[in-house]
């Protein structure tokens, strides 16, 4: 099956639905498209129809080709297929050019969707796993090298919306990861102040950092998880909001448009070095919390 990241995620018995000269194309075009990648997409196409030049400057004309969406809650094919995809097609102005389907089980698919977009003959591709997780399909690319400058992300369905199943990585996390994968834009709903200021979950926050620690192995990672938990929560809401981040949309400009309304996108630019940021404040508020202790055993003493 050629050099495609995904073959290893299909079951042995796994069969196949559409042209097979779809599927060659396909696998041309993966060797030098620009990727950019929706976790828990849905339906939702927004990023076919606005990830262009013509809205967004920062990405330096390298518009993407191959959009990867993943979304676990959406394995009713025949729902999916008749329902739903054609009015979705329609109502992003997207024409099917033709699709390729792996068929793994009775509940996933990996789909290759060669479209065009609104009236301009020039050709997209979406790779969607439809009944995968999104940390699947971060794994395999990590393990397989695959970089992904662009990350669109709305409602993940963890920290925004329903769908917080065990091993998830809420996407405001992936400034975390975003060195391995080579992130070099998120385009998200959710602000590190939003997130920050609504989310004190101890238990919840170190699940999801645990998380992301088995999916890359950070030695950062396992010494953050040691802080205890004012300390912990602390040091991730600092790194979180060290990560510069501005407003999509402006008064003059209007880039982008989302199904929920009138909902302020922001850019989040994350640092490739943002694990020593990470690892700076673990060893700073580390030596916070030790002369804390001091002082709190000197007291224990005089008593």
């Amino acid at each position: 099956m050629g050099n495609l990241f995904f073959i290893p995620m299909l079951s042995k018995n796994f069969t196949i639905e559409g042209d097979e000269t779809i599927l060659h194309e396909f696998k041309e075009k993966w060797k030098t498209a620009n990727l950019a990648y929706y976790p828990s997409s849905g339906l939702d196409l927004n990023d076919l129809q606005y990830l262009n030049r013509r809205r967004f400057k920062e990405l330096e004309g390298n518009d993407p080709e191959i959009y990867i969406h993943s979304d676990l809650l959406w394995p009713d094919i025949e729902y999916y297929d008749k329902r739903r995809w054609l009015g979705c097609l329609k109502e992003f102005s997207i024409t099917s050019v033709n699709t390729f389907r792996y068929l793994h089980g009775e509940n996933r698919s990996v789909e290759i969707h060669k479209v065009k977009i609104g009236n301009s003959d020039t050709v997209k591709w979406l790779l969607y796993f439809r009944g995968y997780m999104n940390e699947e399909v971060l794994a395999n690319l990590l393990r397989n090298k695959i970089q992904i400058p662009i990350v669109y992300t709305y409602c993940d369905g963890i920290t925004h919306g329903m769908g917080n199943f065990e091993g998830t990585i809420p996407t405001v996390f992936y400034p975390l990861i975003a060195r391995q994968l080579g992130i070099k834009m998120i385009i998200t709903e959710q602000s590190a102040e939003d997130f920050c200021k609504r989310t004190d979950d101890n238990k919840s926050l170190r699940e999801w950092i645990k998380n992301t620690l088995d999916l890359t192995g950070s030695s950062v990672l396992k010494s953050f998880l040691k802080l205890d938990d004012a300390i912990f929560r602390q040091t991730l809401h600092q790194t979180l909001l060290s990560v510069p981040e501005y407003s999509v949309n402006t008064e003059a400009k209007k880039r982008l448009f989302v199904r929920g309304g009138d909902i302020d996108m922001v850019i989040k630019t994350p640092e490739i070095g943002i694990m020593n940021i990470l690892s700076a404040y673990i060893e700073e508020n580390s030596k916070v919390e030790q002369i804390t202790e001091k002082k709190r055993g000197r007291k224990r003493s005089r008593t």
